[in-house]
């Protein structure tokens, strides 16, 4: 089923210019943050060819303490440690980390619950700014976070307890957004994480008319069934949103914030063999996998969670399911580590960039490492080199190639990355010449 699914997705887009290619993830902190086994936990999501993992960055546990400097990633009432060991973690097995920031600490409310909104909205957008900036790629040792979220499904109670919800949310939204590109410029963020329930469409509305300029990437949403025995085809009741109504919501977020084709990134999705059997659970996956493929606006989907734990009603793990092995086949197929891109047929020189997270554990921002690369069209080789490039602070590398491509013509890029260490990354691109 998945394999016809993925197919499908791949056809389709055939033509087109930038897909189907989808960050595909896990987001399970207890596995990758607490568990005692956590390192093992992200070799299980590298052999799945995972390339993106959420976290949720709690403010209230890594600042228990009003900060002096709120703004410094250094400031001595930081608890950032288990943080960091998940970036690193990341890092070293080539997968890129979401961070979404939540919870409220008492010093910042009144005393109130993490779930209350700050009672001055640049304490957060301080916050947001010193964890930006620790995972920018500056400093020695600590990972670049590529994605960053502003809260989580801030349009239910239970995660956003305000007399307005909108307009606190729109001021948490602007606040974090600012504290993204202040502390790193490169990062891309979304705003949104919105639950599937409670009015998403409606509250992304409201949220759009306090802020319509409001600078963010992408909008996220978690678009589970209406029940936790329905599937991805089940219908949501408007303005609640499920992965059948991405579409719609797509084309609201568009007019609502009179912007074209914004993003949307998928950050939660799971389904619990408490509620359905666990082939179904797998059908399921792959079913939701082709729905996110069939809209060239989703970039990413995050599935809840990688294992089961014991003593949780909830047991969406694909780990020992039929689940596992379709997330693996779909992530390696649609895996955007191995882009699809597009390159101009009336051009001579062409500049890519390729991840090669591994090699910068190893190495610092602009440290030379060694390119070798490959083009063939139809099977058949029209170009070969070897060059020297600098590995970005975010462990991206610049690579340009020197062909006329046709217009029209498919052509295999095959890359090879290596550093003075001997430690070495393979990409395969797709280029299509428009």
């Amino acid at each position: 089923m998945l394999a016809a699914a993925c197919s499908v997705a791949l056809l389709a887009a055939s033509s087109a210019h930038a897909a189907p290619r989808l960050y595909l993830g896990f987001l399970d902190d207890t596995s990758f943050r607490w568990d005692a086994d956590r390192a093992e936990a992200f070799d299980t999501a590298k052999a799945a060819d995972a390339s993106v993992i959420r976290t949720i960055v709690r403010w209230n546990d890594v600042a228990p303490t009003r900060p002096a400097h709120a703004a410094d990633p250094w400031d001595p009432a930081y608890r950032f440690d288990d943080l960091d060991e998940f970036m690193r973690s990341a890092q070293q097995r080539g997968i890129e980390a979401l961070l979404t920031v939540w919870g409220t600490p008492a010093w910042a409310n009144g005393g109130a619950a993490p779930n209350v909104p700050p009672g001055d909205a640049r304490d957060f957008r301080d916050f947001v700014r010193a964890v930006a900036s620790r995972y920018s790629g500056v400093y020695p040792g600590f990972p670049f976070a590529r994605f960053f979220s502003i809260w989580n499904e801030p349009n239910s109670e239970r995660f956003l307890a305000s007399d307005d919800p909108p307009a606190a949310y729109a001021a948490l939204a602007k606040a974090g957004v600012a504290g993204v590109r202040a502390g790193s410029p490169q990062a891309l963020v979304a705003i949104g994480e919105t639950a599937a329930r409670h009015q998403p469409a409606a509250f992304m509305t409201a949220v759009a008319r306090l802020e319509p300029t409001l600078d963010f990437d992408a909008w996220s949403h978690h678009p589970y069934p209406p029940t936790a025995a329905g599937s991805p085809d089940s219908a949501a009741a408007w303005p609640n949103v499920g992965l059948r109504e991405l579409g719609r919501f797509g084309r609201e977020v568009d007019r609502a914030f009179g912007r074209a084709s914004v993003p949307l990134w998928v950050t939660e999705y799971g389904e619990s063999t408490t509620a359905v059997p666990a082939a179904r659970q797998a059908a399921d996956l792959a079913r939701a996998v082709q729905l996110a493929c069939r809209l060239t606006k989703v970039e990413m989907l995050v599935w809840l969670m990688l294992r089961d734990h014991r003593g949780e009603p909830w047991q969406s793990g694909l780990v020992g399911k039929p689940s596992f092995h379709v997330f693996r086949t779909a992530a390696g197929s649609l895996d955007p580590r191995n882009a699809r891109v597009e390159v101009d047929a009336d051009a001579a020189t062409h500049l890519l960039r390729v991840p090669a997270l591994e090699l910068r554990w190893h190495n610092p921002a602009s440290a030379r490492v060694g390119v070798r690369y490959t083009l063939r069209a139809g099977g058949r080789r029209i170009l070969a080199a070897t060059a020297a490039a600098p590995i970005g602070r975010d462990g991206w590398v610049p690579v340009a190639l020197r062909f006329r491509p046709r217009f029209g013509e498919t052509y295999a890029l095959t890359v090879n990355i290596e550093d003075v260490h001997g430690f070495a990354v393979r990409r395969t691109l797709e280029l299509v010449a428009g």
